[in-house]
């Protein structure tokens, strides 16, 4: 009996110690927060540039909505501004109006109208330019004439069969490219907006000017480049005669030679 209540004795005493081991702090006091942390997931807004020119630029949401227009600091308008000045048309915003089109000038003010004639669709604007596409298939460069009148120039130098797809804009007011496809094959050309020549190679490999007071109009060509390259190869020209009292459209001939 005297070694039982012994080993009772060691194991209570064993608990007794195990239970003193235990660490007793006094509760810590909780410090009032300083500051808040708004966690939560936010949409940017998506813009898009619906127009730029010289003298500022138009912008709205992806989304939809109304646009809004920043002006450029310190820009000063041109002393003359109009469609006989291709230049000047990269401060130009068009406005379609079913067939009919206004052009203003945003630093000048000054406005022109284009009518797009019966058969022909709208294809891409270009500062005073505009390029339609008729039933057959041909491009055309339309532009105000001096009297007011909408001067058509038809769009030379494409191969026969050619298929515009796309008119890619870069910037400039004065050409514009033309993607375009022969047998399935696609290919690039650059469309001259001042009198609507082109060719495969998108440039213009040659102008001429002159003046005559004669009814006859007679031009020739040496064959030779603006470099003052010979060139070889089949060539399409165009021949634009303006009224020498400025009434009426421009007269237009077109026509292809070979230098050899």
């Amino acid at each position: 009996m005297t070694r039982s209540r012994r080993i009772a004795t060691v194991a209570l005493s064993g608990a007794v110690a195990l239970t003193c081991a235990l660490p007793i702090t006094p509760a810590q006091a909780v410090e009032s927060p300083v500051g808040t942390v708004r966690l939560s997931t936010e949409k940017r807004q998506e813009i898009r540039y619906v127009w730029a020119g010289a003298s500022g630029f138009r912008y709205g949401m992806v989304s939809g909505g109304s646009t809004t227009w920043v002006d450029y600091p310190g820009v000063v308008p041109p002393a003359h501004a109009g469609p006989d000045d291709l230049a000047t048309g990269a401060d130009v915003i068009t406005t379609m109006n079913g067939a009919t089109a206004t052009q203003k000038h945003r630093s000048t003010g000054v406005t022109a109208t284009l009518t797009i004639p019966s058969g022909q669709t709208y294809q891409a604007a270009v500062g005073w330019s505009m390029l339609t596409r008729d039933g057959s298939g041909a491009l055309h460069v339309l532009r105000t004439a001096p009297d007011g009148t909408t001067m058509d120039l038809p769009v030379s130098g494409l191969p026969a069969g050619a298929q515009p797809t796309a008119y890619p804009q870069a910037g400039s007011v004065r050409r514009l490219a033309v993607v375009y496809k022969v047998d399935g094959t696609s290919s690039v050309g650059l469309i001259d907006l001042a009198d609507g020549l082109t060719n495969g190679s998108g440039t213009v490999v040659r102008s001429l000017t002159g003046s005559t007071k004669g009814a006859a109009v007679r031009a020739a060509w040496d064959g030779y480049g603006a470099d003052g390259r010979r060139v070889t190869g089949t060539y399409t020209w165009k021949l634009t005669a303006e009224p020498r009292d400025e009434a009426g459209p421009a007269l237009t001939v077109t026509g292809t030679t070979t230098v050899n």
